[in-house]
């Protein structure tokens, strides 16, 4: 009953907000949209989440999560883009927060040993949880966990900074032809976070719309190193040693988007 309460209750709370916003059909709708979201000036509840001894579990990608319902986008993982305009336009929708990067997307690699070896190899071990592979890989730095990263005609390659053998890659053709298809367009809203009894609130504060994609200057992205590429992947030690991968996520700085679209326009400035 509680449950079906909570449910109830949000679905309300969700309804307030997006009451006149009405169906997003075109490039304006949507920027009507988010300039009414971030003109409200509202906090938004994050998802609560709990270990099995109470504590309060950190739950991920919740200021996403909650910019899709206001604008009525359901949870997807597809590999194109959010919305579909009337005449057949497509944008993605992303957020962040202050210090953080931009999330693309995710395209797991090419193992050139088995993943399970990789994370025991190059992971952080923490008994009675699980070995962690999370690292940092970009163009032209040095080492992470490691590996170093090397951005070649054909392939990004990742490779053991000491023996030089080959850990992992991506075919670059791959990797331009997912964000070609998944990022033709995106819509870019900033928000800012705070803590509330433990739980985490945000609001979205400015926004700004890129368009028309551009394949050769997000490549030109990639080999300067802006762009870069992390994997988050753990052996468990609490589900039977399984394998969990929440995806190789590619990742650029806020101000370096306009960088790989032609076009850019700001629709709210953070005042």
């Amino acid at each position: 009953m509680d449950e079906l309460k909570k449910t109830l209750q949000r679905i309300l709370y969700y309804t307030k907000v997006r009451i006149g916003m009405g169906r997003i059909k075109t490039e304006k709708d949507l920027e009507r949209a988010i300039k009414n979201i971030c003109a409200q000036g509202k906090w938004y509840k994050s998802r609560e989440a709990f270990h099995k001894n109470g504590t309060r579990k950190k739950v991920d990608g919740e200021a996403g999560r909650i910019l899709e319902e206001l604008l009525g986008i359901p949870e997807n993982n597809k590999r194109s883009a959010d919305i579909v305009f009337k005449d057949g336009t497509e944008c993605e929708v992303k957020t962040n927060k202050s210090k953080t990067k931009v999330t693309l997307g995710c395209l797991s690699p090419t193992w050139a040993i088995p993943q399970r070896q990789a994370i025991k190899q190059y992971g952080i071990d923490k008994p009675g949880d699980g070995c962690r592979l999370n690292a940092t890989f970009k163009a032209g730095a040095g080492p992470s966990r490691g590996l170093t990263t090397e951005y070649k005609s054909k392939t990004i390659d990742v490779a053991d900074a000491a023996t030089k053998a080959g850990v992992m890659s991506w075919k670059i053709s791959n990797v331009v032809n997912k964000f070609t298809k998944k990022i033709p367009n995106m819509v870019h809203v900033k928000a800012i976070k705070r803590k509330v009894d433990g739980r985490e609130e945000y609001k979205f504060v400015s926004s700004d719309y890129y368009s028309s994609f551009d394949p050769q200057r997000f490549k030109q992205q990639l080999s300067n190193g802006k762009i870069v590429i992390e994997p988050r992947s753990k052996i468990d030690y609490t589900k039977n040693n399984k394998i969990r991968d929440r995806g190789t996520a590619f990742r650029v700085d806020a101000k370096d988007l306009t960088d790989m679209f032609n076009n850019s326009a700001t629709w709210v400035v953070n005042d």
